[in-house]
């Protein structure tokens, strides 16, 4: 999910910031993957502080999802997943 989360985070450029030189990918780099429980629980977690306001919006920026796809798409590899288990 990581690598997903990563995949569609958006990353800003010199053009959409307005600011010459401007290196993006800031929010990519800070997505961060953690497990725990013994390999029975995973975190995927953003730290850059403004990743809530990207993934949800705010009322003058449109909303910019990146990690609820990420998870709808591992949902359903994990359901899959867990059928063949299950056979």
């Amino acid at each position: 999910m990581q690598k997903k989360a990563k995949r569609n985070a958006p990353v800003g450029t010199p053009e959409s910031t307005g600011i010459p030189g401007y290196i993006g990918g800031t929010l990519r780099r800070n997505i961060n993957f953690e497990i725990s429980d013994g390999g029975m629980a995973a975190t995927v977690e953003p730290t850059a502080e403004y990743a809530p306001y990207v993934e949800l919006g705010t009322r003058f920026m449109e909303a910019q999802p990146y990690l609820k796809p990420a998870f709808e798409e591992q949902k359903k590899q994990f359901e899959k997943d867990l059928q063949k288990l299950v056979r």
